[in-house]
């Protein structure tokens, strides 16, 4: 929450570099707050001053790629190919007698249970389901995978993570895939390096 619109607009108009810049200092300082916070809950005489509230940070628009127009898309093809392909698929359609069936009506999944994001609301928190499979096969799961940035990650990256295979729970079952859980530290915080703020916050989402 900013002071006026008019600092809003500025902070808008700034160039992304220097947004990413001031949402790293924000994110130290944040830091440093959830330290003197902790620090006053858990000896409030030694240290009688508590944390001011955390600030927010500076919302940055993520334009998404944009889709090519299908007129480019048909300009790879001949007139000729193009009119060969829709006779060959007329020719199809004749050499069926009976009408076919309609198809089934496309069922479409309802969004009542989505999380709305507004202008400038952090991106919530999940637990993948790569979390539950190594919970369910007794793999332990290191307290850096807690973390707010590498939950994100999970959630944002699963397809492109390196998986293991292991040793089925029963016999003649395919052994199934979990999360490597080492190359995902060597790409993001290992446990022993959780400095503490990261490691108050991975303690509150285990």
């Amino acid at each position: 929450t900013h002071i006026s619109s008019a600092v809003s607009a500025a902070l808008r108009a700034l160039p992304l570099f220097m947004k990413k810049q001031m949402n790293h200092d924000k994110t130290g300082r944040n830091a440093q707050r959830i330290l003197l916070h902790a620090q006053h809950i858990a000896d409030p005489i030694r240290y009688p001053k508590d944390a001011s509230p955390a600030s927010s940070l500076i919302t940055i628009s993520d334009d998404g790629p944009s889709t090519p127009s299908p007129s480019s898309f048909l300009k790879r093809f001949s007139p000729t190919a193009v009119q060969n392909f829709f006779s060959k698929r007329k020719r199809r359609e004749d050499d069926f007698d009976s009408p076919q069936p309609k198809p089934a009506k496309r069922q479409y999944r309802t969004t009542d249970s989505e999380t709305k994001l507004v202008a400038g609301m952090p991106e919530p928190i999940g637990f993948h389901q790569y979390l539950y499979d190594l919970d369910r096969f007794k793999i332990y799961i290191p307290l850096s995978l807690f973390t707010n940035a590498n939950l994100r990650s999970l959630n944002r990256n699963a397809g492109s993570l390196s998986l293991r295979k292991i040793n089925p729970l029963e016999t003649r079952v395919k052994p199934p895939q979990v999360l490597d859980t080492d190359a995902f530290q060597k790409r993001h915080t290992k446990e022993e390096d959780l400095v503490f703020h990261l490691w108050l916050e991975a303690a509150r989402n285990f």
